[in-house]
């Protein structure tokens, strides 16, 4: 158990946004904790297994480091390398909860939702760097929710933009 809990730990002390010019930091345990509280709000029926995903979704990083998401979109083989690390180490820990599609949609919207709250407080601080990752993350979650609508994720993205979007 209690490689468990130190893979957890060590998991949460990631850096973000290491590749980007940031006013503040953040590290993946404070972006796990903003996942996981969006993803009780835009949930219409929030199982435990999705909150522990949420708040350790990114505890493989601790292997792999924060590698950020324009990489593996523009890489794909990176994207299934890293894949194939992620699952290795839930398999080694064998502790990430099973989730089903429609939540693992929901788990990948609160994902950007946060990310998208982030930048915004950076753009608040005078950090102009960080609106292309806004885009993208606003393109992600209207992807998503073309397969999965949920309409909190969007209720809740036009609350955070303060317009509409798409």
């Amino acid at each position: 158990m209690k490689d468990k809990l130190d893979l957890i730990l060590s998991g949460g002390k990631v850096k973000r946004y290491h590749t980007r010019d940031t006013i503040h930091s953040q590290n993946n345990a404070e972006h796990s904790f903003g996942v996981a509280s969006i993803v009780a709000i835009i949930s219409e029926d929030c199982s435990k297994d999705l909150l522990l995903h949420a708040l350790w979704h990114d505890v493989h990083e601790c292997k792999t480091g924060d590698i950020p998401a324009p990489a593996k979109w523009r890489w794909p083989q990176l994207k299934n390398v890293l894949t194939k690390i992620e699952k290795e180490l839930e398999s080694q820990i064998s502790f990430m909860p099973k989730i089903s599609d429609k939540e693992n949609s929901i788990l990948k919207m609160a994902d950007c939702l946060e990310t998208i709250v982030f930048c915004i407080k950076e753009k608040r601080f005078g950090n102009t760097h960080l609106d292309e990752v806004i885009s993208n993350c606003q393109k992600k979650i209207w992807q998503i929710n073309d397969k999965f609508p949920n309409a909190n994720a969007i209720r809740l993205l036009h609350d955070i933009i303060g317009e509409k979007t798409k």
